[in-house]
């Protein structure tokens, strides 16, 4: 009973803060980039961490406001080795790790596998917390779709910033719970909706964003030549992404379950299936004149 009361006490005094892995913290690929040291391999996966993650959940540490979660939509056996390689000086400060079971299947899918956060169960695990005192912090709006007014979204770390190891954003959404956590407000939800703009307060973070594509813009062609074919590269967030190395070409296509999309393709026949809706780019090269990738 007392136990019960203490961990109520603390809760108030404090928020819930529930960081996304992948996407977020770390990128997981199954291509390895050539041009970075990953810090993980396992399972057929490499991952490599976003800048500053350390800095970020250290500072956050330090200020005794916040208790600090990773959720996943992860399988338990992947992740905590994953948590171990990106913030091996860090991961002391994290109070759980939940996994794909304290998930749920998303109800507007695209993927089999897509989930969304079940806040319910995890309120249930972590006792003294509810929708005023919780943020989640992820690149995907529609996993938290059923508490939006608690979710905090933050630009993707992909293949770009990961092969640049360069990259602020964690700067800026630390700056901006440390701004909360000092304002110490009675629901995060209204402050969230209030200062998630405004000039005084961390940039938006769709600026943020911006202003990173801006930093790695990638110059776009017209089309490859006639005969060009590509390799099934990843399919995420509602996106297929075929590319060919060789070139530095890469081509997006919006996931269609009209479309069979093979492991390689001539890029004519994707153009001709998927009309206008398909996106190409083509990676710089570097200062040695090889592709960079």
């Amino acid at each position: 009973m007392a136990e019960g009361k203490q961990q109520k006490d603390a809760a108030a005094c404090k928020y819930l803060l529930l960081l996304d892995m992948n996407g977020t913290l770390c990128y997981r690929t199954e291509d390895r980039i050539k041009t970075v040291r990953e810090d993980l391999y396992v399972r057929k996966r490499y991952y490599y961490a976003r800048v500053g993650i350390e800095n970020f959940v250290n500072k956050l540490a330090e200020t005794d406001r916040f208790v600090i979660c990773v959720y996943t939509s992860m399988m338990a056996h992947n992740v905590q080795a994953g948590i171990n390689a990106i913030m091996p000086r860090a991961c002391k400060h994290l109070e759980k790790v939940l996994d794909r079971d304290m998930n749920k299947p998303d109800p507007n899918k695209i993927n089999e596998w897509d989930t969304i956060r079940d806040m319910d169960k995890v309120w249930k695990e972590i006792p003294g917390f509810g929708p005023t005192r919780t943020i989640l912090l992820d690149n995907e709006s529609r996993k938290f779709q059923e508490t939006p007014r608690n979710g905090i979204v933050v630009p993707e770390f992909g293949a770009d910033e990961a092969k640049s190891r360069q990259g602020d954003t964690l700067d800026h959404v630390l700056e901006y719970l440390l701004e909360l956590s000092e304002a110490q407000p009675d629901d995060v939800c209204e402050y969230i909706e209030t200062h998630s703009s405004e000039e005084e307060s961390a940039p938006a973070l769709e600026e943020i964003s911006a202003d990173f594509d801006e930093k790695l813009k990638i110059e776009t062609t017209p089309d490859p030549e006639p005969g060009t074919r590509l390799d099934l590269n990843n399919i995420e967030g509602g996106i297929v992404t075929y590319t060919n190395f060789h070139l530095g070409l890469q081509v997006g296509i919006p996931l269609n379950n009209d479309i069979r999309f093979d492991k390689c393709m001539d890029f004519q026949l994707l153009r001709e299936l998927c009309k206008e809706e398909l996106s190409i780019s083509w990676n710089k090269s570097g200062e040695d004149g090889e592709t960079v990738y």
